[in-house]
């Protein structure tokens, strides 16, 4: 009995081990723990060479991680941008006001903002550059056939629009691609909500039954 309990329990544990660590190494990714779930699945595949999942699951983690790099600088850029334009209007309002002494110290205060304006742009477009090789790095490892690869390669490009205040075409895009990537349905749907925001256009019934959820 004793011998019958242990193999019971051999044949009991071995999915078990194989299937929980990969569990919580997704659920470390959808927690945004990015770096934290690559080294787990790097980990995993290091002893399971020939798993074809976690590989993927590894090229899609990792550029995720380079994607959370990007954003991480989005919000100090916009922010600078933003400054930047403020200090513009501010130079142009004083002189139409006739304070010269006003216009001459926003003068001065412009080259810095465009300077740091500038140099979180470089460092936000070499950071989407290595988010866009990891995702297509996955794309290439899928021989071409991976819908979430696909989706995020046009998300990127997206932000190119919304860069350029093209508002219409970033939102018909990523309108495009959230029928081809389930995953990522919810994130794009949000993301057009706020671009009808921005653009001043009307959002349709459902759309606003999703940003009164939001409050």
């Amino acid at each position: 009995p004793a011998e019958r309990t242990a193999r019971r329990g051999d044949h009991h544990r071995h999915p078990h081990d194989t299937w929980v660590p990969r569990m919580l190494y997704l659920c470390m990714r959808l927690n945004k723990q990015y770096e934290q779930a690559l080294a787990g699945y790097e980990g995993y595949f290091a002893n399971n060479p020939n798993n074809a999942t976690v590989q993927r699951s590894i090229a899609v983690t990792r550029a995720y991680l380079e994607e959370s790099r990007m954003h991480a600088v989005i919000d100090a850029m916009e922010l600078a941008r933003k400054d930047l334009e403020n200090a513009i209007q501010a130079m142009a309002q004083a002189k139409d006001n006739g304070d010269q002494a006003a216009a001459l110290e926003w003068d001065a205060k412009i080259p810095g903002l465009r300077e740091k304006a500038d140099s979180l742009q470089q460092d936000f477009n070499a950071k989407r550059e290595v988010a866009r090789q990891a995702w297509q790095a996955l794309l290439d490892q899928e021989e071409g056939d991976d819908d979430l690869a696909k989706a995020k390669l046009v998300y990127l490009d997206v932000l190119d629009l919304l860069a350029n205040r093209r508002y219409k075409e970033a939102y018909a895009k990523l309108d495009y691609a959230r029928y081809n990537a389930d995953e990522l349905w919810e994130e794009f749907s949000e993301l057009m909500i706020d671009i009808r925001l921005r653009d001043g256009a009307t959002l349709n019934v459902s759309e606003q039954q999703a940003l009164n959820r939001r409050h």
